[in-house]
């Protein structure tokens, strides 16, 4: 099981690509010859045709380049997927290193400390408000009305 686990992507592709393309070979074939056995297909009376090779080649040609296409696609996505796993695991490594860094810890000391004496002098403000108004005001009642 362990050998199965560490098999990659190209190492299994030749082995299962083989196989696809002798299987629809196998199709292909038996597909022929029960074409011109038992449709009594007429062949040409001249034979062969420059033309007609030529034609036959530049569609075999377009097959071979649809299915490496489609191949070389499933390597890009696959590629990618690879790129992305190794890019989150270094970051998260990268990451991981500076928040265990004394530069971190120095500069989260400094933030705390400059929020507390933020929050520190916001209450002494605060004090220095609400103090006076939970005090009897100075003077007679006479002094504060119009």
């Amino acid at each position: 099981m362990e050998k199965a686990e560490q098999e990659t992507f190209f190492s299994i592709l030749p082995k299962w690509l083989g196989r696809f393309v002798s299987v629809i070979n196998v199709f292909l074939a038996i597909g022929l010859i029960y074409l011109f056995s038992s449709r009594n297909i007429q062949h040409p009376s001249e034979g062969w045709n420059w033309t007609d090779f030529v034609t036959i080649l530049l569609g075999v040609a377009t097959i071979v380049l649809a299915a490496l296409g489609s191949l070389i696609a499933v390597a890009a996505l696959w590629g990618y997927q690879q790129i992305q796993k190794g890019a989150e695991s270094r970051s998260v490594k990268a990451v991981d290193r500076y928040l265990h860094s004394e530069e971190f810890e120095r500069q989260l000391g400094n933030i705390i400390n400059e929020q507390l004496e933020k929050r520190g002098a916001l209450r002494a403000v605060e004090e220095g408000i609400a103090a006076p108004t939970e005090q009897e005001p100075k003077g007679s009642e006479k002094d504060w009305s119009d």
